[in-house]
């Protein structure tokens, strides 16, 4: 547990916790849907801003450089690369490429199974990308929840598990994966969060 003591003249001394969210061991923008989730004065609302922020910046980072290609093998210019075992190789083929970070490497193979499905084009790209996004979420919910319970015992990470799970569900609802996916496409209609409003404390006026 992370915790430091501030002697303050006159009125003694008092323990203030850096919490937990601080030694998370992800990205910063998760270290703050963290903390936001597992503070009850931020509301679900709030949490689901945070966290798409943060998946926006992980898109953008790992999926945004091959998105050309994705879409350029998905809709196929000809008929031999249209044939369904060819299509697959050629996604094979860019899963496969070293350079391709985590979460691209998901979203492709993601977006193989959509096209076994039947789907077609940047419809698959898309059921891609946002399966690829739901995972991502799911897996950092868990890294959270795993890395509360060592800092702070079973019910701070029962309290990060639910929330994360009511997170989940209202970004599911609220198409925020499929506003990602289709922001990474150019579609300049569709609105995301790229940074949450700034709220650093009861002092900054959360709402409650």
């Amino acid at each position: 547990m992370s915790e430091k003591n501030i002697n303050i003249t006159d009125i003694g001394e008092i323990l203030v916790s850096d919490g937990p969210h601080k030694s998370l061991p992800l990205r910063p923008k998760y270290r703050r849907v963290a903390e936001w989730a597992y503070k009850p004065a931020f509301s679900i609302s709030e949490v689901c801003e945070a966290t798409e922020s943060a998946l926006v910046q992980d898109a953008n980072m790992e999926v945004r450089g091959v998105i050309r290609q994705l879409i350029d093998i998905v809709d196929g210019g000809d008929l031999f690369s249209r044939q369904p075992d060819e299509l697959q190789r050629q996604l094979q083929e860019l899963r496969d490429d070293p350079t391709v970070h985590p979460l691209a490497a998901n979203a492709i193979e993601c977006t193989q199974m959509a096209v076994q499905q039947g789907l077609q084009g940047r419809d698959a790209v898309q059921d891609g990308i946002v399966t690829a996004l739901s995972e991502r979420l799911h897996a950092n919910a868990r890294t959270t929840e795993e890395h509360y319970l060592v800092e702070r015992g079973p019910g701070a990470s029962r309290t990060i598990r639910n929330r994360m799970g009511e997170v989940s569900a209202r970004m599911n609802e609220n198409g925020s994966f499929a506003r990602i996916a289709r922001s990474l496409f150019g579609d300049s209609t569709v609105a995301i969060t790229r940074t949450p409003a700034a709220r650093n404390g009861l002092d900054d006026g959360v709402s409650l």
